[in-house]
């Protein structure tokens, strides 16, 4: 019950992020913030569809894979506006594409991993996303900018966090039930905090117009 609930909120922060997101970048056109409404507008719409798959009792594991990949894709060019010069912005385009293949032939060589947490996929997409999250908290903390710093603190604590626990996604269903529960509680706390972030940085940094 108490996970529902969590989760509920965690949701109704994300509606409400992505209409704040979607207002700033209909105010300012900046880019990042353009990005930052794609991720919110397919999480939204890939929660939205869990919910009524499982609503109908229809598998819905699939839609993890969308989630891991439009996050990657989408937080790979956040950073990539945020952090690098273009040569390094040409080396971030052809790892997101390297790794975007990798993952493609993985589903190719064993279809299976469809219906299944890809601890491969997991790693794969998070680990890069926290590395961008580190170089550009440091860089941020370099020039003394507050320019999306919260977001990024969110990002960082919560893909290191998360990853963790998806990475025991395929070991959760074998513990007791009393395991599962914690495990999944700790997740959609996880999440809501993230959104509390993002909801933060809206607040200190993008509800008044500013350039960036």
């Amino acid at each position: 019950m108490l996970t529902k609930v969590i989760a509920g909120i965690g949701y109704v922060i994300l509606a409400i992020n992505l209409l704040l997101y979607y207002k700033s970048y209909s105010t300012n056109k900046n880019k990042a913030v353009k990005l930052l409404t794609y991720y919110l507008a397919i999480t939204l719409l890939i929660q939205l569809s869990t919910k009524i798959l499982h609503y109908y009792k229809a598998p819905n594991l699939f839609l993890s894979h969308i989630y891991f990949l439009s996050q990657f894709i989408c937080l790979s060019f956040f950073y990539k506006l945020l952090l690098f010069d273009r040569v390094k912005q040409a080396y971030v385009k052809h790892i997101t594409i390297i790794i975007l293949a990798f993952v493609i032939i993985s589903f190719i060589i064993d279809g299976s991993l469809i219906f299944k947490f890809n601890l491969f996929e997991i790693i794969i997409t998070s680990l890069p996303l926290i590395i961008y999250s580190i170089l550009l908290l440091y860089k941020l903390i370099s020039i003394k900018s507050n320019s999306f710093i919260y977001i990024n603190i969110g990002v960082l604590f919560y893909l290191l966090s998360s990853t963790l626990i998806f990475l025991s996604g395929n070991l959760i269903n074998n513990l007791p039930g009393i395991f599962n529960t914690i495990t999944w509680l700790a997740n959609v706390t996880l999440y809501l905090l993230f959104q509390l972030f993002i909801f933060y940085e809206w607040y200190k940094n993008l509800h008044v117009k500013k350039e960036f």
